[in-house]
Order: structure tokens, then C-alpha cells, then sequence
């Protein structure tokens, strides 16, 4: 059995992070998923740029749209969306056997959009794209309801069992303070230009009781960059219905540590879905 074969037994994605029209026409792609269990594409702009310019297979596509008056990045971004769509179709199975956990695709957003959220959120939505948020404590928007939240996901980290105790003392074994971690963290804060990250490091500042499930120390010890959820399956279950009350819709998660652990994290799910349709 091969090693990636092995890796996704075990409950693991593999994704490429790579896309050019070569690796499509030439079958490549599509041997990587039946042959390598490749199960998912992430790309973004420097990778395409790379693709076009060292490939003579986009050129008679750029030709084809220059006659069509088209130019600049409204050409680059609509060849990079015929080569993930074609992408898109091979990974459709994945898709379908997995009910959406697997086979997607994923192209970031232009870099020249930095700093400005609102031309970047309107590039995401044309793409076809969620942008994906780094949430606060559900409490915040439940005071000020987001009104895009509908619109966004938020990406969380879960880990519960039945009790409490028994919830923190595997949230602390797999993700134990690191002297080496915080200093790394509080040095790439320093360097960053996320405000997201910038936000997320205040409120680790004052998010550490455990009779709150929202917490922060895998993200401070620079072990992930998203807040965990962190309690019984019922306490987290009930965070994850907030969330959903105030809006969002599309809740991705952080990689959980095992295969068991993505059966606590089932439990959750499960509870919080009875939350919701009650």
C-alpha cells in the first residue's frame, strides 16, 4: 500500500498545492487522484503566473481573449477559472462520496487587493469564493449581529468529550504551553499585516477560563492560526448553534489530531444540528 494511500486510511487529506493546464492535459491531475489519493487543489495567483509563463499550452487562450478585447487580470483570472473548473470536475466524485468534506478547489484573491476588505470580499463572491473568518467569541456578535455573516466562514478548532475536565486535559496534552511557540508567535505578530491575527492575539489576552469554551493557546504557542473550541459535547454544541444563530453558515474546521477525535467532534456536530432544526 503507499504511503499517501495509507495517510488517507487514516483520515488525513491530501491536497496539491499546484495547478497548470500541463498537469491537466496530460492526464497528471487525474492520476494523482486515482493513483496517489490526492483528494483536494489549493492555487492562488503566484502559482498561475508561474503556470502561464513557463507553458506554451495558455497561449492560444490568451490569444483567443486578447481578440476578445479582454487583457490584464479580468484575462489572467478567467484562464485560471477554466483550469479549476476542469480541476473542480475531477475531484466531483470526491465531492460527492465525502458530502462535501473533500474534492474542493481554492484560488485566493489578487495580492493587489491588500488592505482594501471590500474590493476583496467583492473578488471572493465573483470568484465564487467564501471568505473565511477568524471568529470571535460568539457572545461579540450576538451584541452586533455581523450582517455579512451569511456571506463568510469561520474556521474553529474543536475538541470535546462528554465531561468538561475530561475535554481540557486532551486540549491541554495536544496542545501544551511552549515557551519556544509563544515566542514565535509573538514575534510573527509583530511582523504581520493580518488584522485578523492582530485581533485574534488580543482576545487571547482575556479568553482563558475554562468555564469558556472559546480558547486561544494553540493559536499563542503558534501551533494553528484559528481559536478552539473547547468543552463538553452539549457546551460546544450549543457555542457552535450561537455562531449559527447570528448567521454564519459555512463552519470550517481546524485538522483534528485523529480519527477518534473526529468522532468527538461528530457528537458536536450532531448535537448542534439538533439545536438548530428545534
Amino acid at each position: 500500500m503507499k504511503a499517501t494511500q495509507m495517510l488517507h486510511d487514516l483520515g488525513q487529506s491530501l491536497w496539491l498545492d499546484n495547478i497548470t493546464r500541463d498537469l491537466l492535459d496530460s492526464g497528471t491531475l487525474k492520476r494523482y487522484i486515482d493513483e496517489l489519493s490526492v483528494t483536494g487543489l489549493t492555487s492562488n495567483p503566484t502559482i498561475f503566473d508561474h503556470a502561464i509563463k513557463n507553458s506554451v499550452s495558455y497561449d492560444a487562450a490568451i490569444r483567443q481573449k486578447v481578440k476578445e478585447g479582454k487583457a490584464g487580470e479580468p484575462l489572467f483570472f478567467e484562464l485560471a477559472l477554466e483550469d479549476l473548473t476542469r480541476a473542480a470536475d475531477l475531484f466531483r466524485p470526491i465531492w460527492d462520496k465525502s458530502n462535501g468534506v473533500d474534492g474542493w478547489v481554492s484560488l485566493e484573491v489578487s495580492p493587489l487587493l491588500a488592505y482594501d476588505t471590500a474590493s476583496t470580499l467583492a473578488a471572493a463572491r465573483e470568484l465564487g469564493a467564501i471568505a473565511v473568518r477568524y471568529p470571535k467569541p460568539v457572545a461579540e456578535y450576538e451584541a452586533s449581529p455581523p450582517p455579512d455573516a451569511a456571506a463568510l466562514g469561520i474556521r474553529i478548532g474543536i475538541i470535546a468529550r462528554e465531561e468538561t475536565g475530561d475535554a481540557w486535559t486532551a486540549a491541554r496534552a495536544r496542545f501544551p504551553e511552549e515557551r519556544k511557540g509563544q515566542l514565535t508567535h509573538q514575534l510573527a505578530m509583530k511582523v504581520s499585516d493580518s488584522e485578523w491575527h492582530k485581533q485574534l492575539s488580543k482576545l487571547g489576552e482575556t479568553a482563558t477560563a475554562e468555564d469558556q469554551p472559546y480558547w486561544m493557546a494553540p493559536f499563542e504557542n503558534y501551533k494553528t492560526f484559528c481559536p478552539y473550541l473547547v468543552g463538553s459535547y452539549d457546551r460546544v454544541a450549543d457555542e457552535i448553534a450561537r455562531y449559527v444563530g447570528v448567521g454564519y453558515r459555512t463552519i470550517i474546521l481546524d485538522v483534528p489530531a485523529s480519527p477518534e477525535e473526529l468522532e468527538h467532534i461528530g457528537v458536536v456536530c450532531e448535537r448542534a444540528a439538533e439545536r438548530v432544526t428545534s
